[in-house]
């Protein structure tokens, strides 16, 4: 009899682990990239580990202000607390790695979001938003002439949404 937990069960509990110690609601995308670059599992290994763990209620998809968040359940913090040991301590200690390495990254992601859509006119129209765990603190919607300045407008908003919100709220206050 092996110790170790070993296929859709290992899969199951490295993905529970690596929600557990993220500590934060993500995105199925974010989820599937950080497995993809950690190399947790493989990719439709995890989409079937997701679906079976929201299935059976260890998993919670939320809606929230910036998409659909998954979180893990008490009930899935209950089977990591019982079972973890299950999962070599090398593989867990990976897992808590690329968990601290992935959180910040997934937390702006979801905290400073923006969307761009073409306007009949031809101009672009980009919605910058701050959102908080209970909901939307900012929304800014500007429009721009071409694509190229909207996209750069865009990814500034993603690499600066924290000093450009303090600085509004300093302005403003």
């Amino acid at each position: 009899m092996n110790y170790f937990s070993d296929g859709s069960t290992k899969n199951k509990l490295i993905l529970l682990s690596f929600l557990d110690a993220l500590g934060i609601e993500v995105t199925k995308e974010q989820i599937t990239t950080a497995a993809a670059l950690y190399e947790l599992m493989p990719y439709f290994e995890l989409q079937n580990a997701m679906y079976e763990l929201e299935e059976e209620g260890f998993l919670a998809a939320v809606p929230r202000a910036f998409g659909t968040a998954y979180c893990i359940t008490p009930k899935g913090r209950d089977t990591i607390s019982a079972f973890c040991e299950t999962l070599p301590l090398s593989d867990r200690e990976t897992i808590y790695e690329n968990a601290d390495m992935c959180r910040a990254k997934f937390r702006s992601e979801t905290q400073y979001t923006y969307r761009m859509e073409k306007l009949p006119s031809g101009a672009y129209k980009v919605i910058l938003r701050a959102i908080e765990e209970h909901g939307e603190l900012f929304s800014v919607s500007m429009c721009f002439a071409d694509s190229q300045s909207a996209n750069k407008a865009c990814q500034s908003w993603s690499k600066n949404a924290l000093e450009i919100y303090s600085a509004l709220t300093t302005f403003l206050s």
